[in-house]
């Protein structure tokens, strides 16, 4: 009984003692199989225009976005074309606005993107930052099957009035995307 007793209460010890002493190998981070990375000018224009609310808006847009394919690291520029989605948007809070855009690739392919996930992010207050994130997946055409990830990082030139005025109806900028193979 006394050797039971003496066995049960010294094995975790012996345990913590062996995991300190020979701690496993790090595990390999396992990096992300990014397809391409993107950058360019973008116009987004929200019908009606946003304010500290949300509200039901369209979104359209369109723009030009240049890209290193990770593959053969090669250069392609693309159309951004059809950019559109309907949700509920504000400057400051924000629901869901789906939708969809189209890539047109300078090789004559393009890629279609249906996005589950926009965020607009504290747009109209001076002290944080200014963020507008779009996520989807690329359903049809070149890089079929990928993730992508559209964001602005700092909004330039935003009017903090037009925010609390309701007329927030236009974001210029340039922001990044990047294609991603899903894990």
């Amino acid at each position: 009984m006394i050797k039971k007793i003496l066995f049960s209460a010294l094995l975790p010890s012996c345990i913590f003692l062996t995991t300190l002493l020979f701690p496993a190998a790090p595990a390999k981070a396992q990096a992300l199989p990014v397809k391409a990375t993107c950058v360019g000018p973008l116009t987004l224009q929200f019908s009606p225009g946003l304010g500290l609310l949300p509200k039901p808006t369209h979104l359209t847009g369109s723009g030009m976005v240049t890209c290193v394919f990770t593959e053969d690291l090669s250069t392609h520029t693309a159309l951004v074309e059809d950019l559109e989605g309907t949700g509920d948007l504000s400057c400051l809070i924000n629901a869901d606005a789906p939708g969809s855009l189209r890539l047109d690739w300078d090789d004559t392919t393009s890629s279609v993107v249906n996005w589950n996930f926009l965020e607009l992010g504290e747009l109209g207050l001076p002290a944080v930052p200014r963020v507008f994130v779009l996520q989807g997946e690329i359903v049809s055409g070149k890089f079929e099957g990928s993730d992508m990830v559209l964001s602005y990082n700092d909004i330039p030139n935003l009017s903090y009035l037009k925010c609390l005025s309701g007329t927030l109806d236009k974001i210029e900028g340039i922001p990044t995307g990047t294609i991603i193979q899903p894990l």
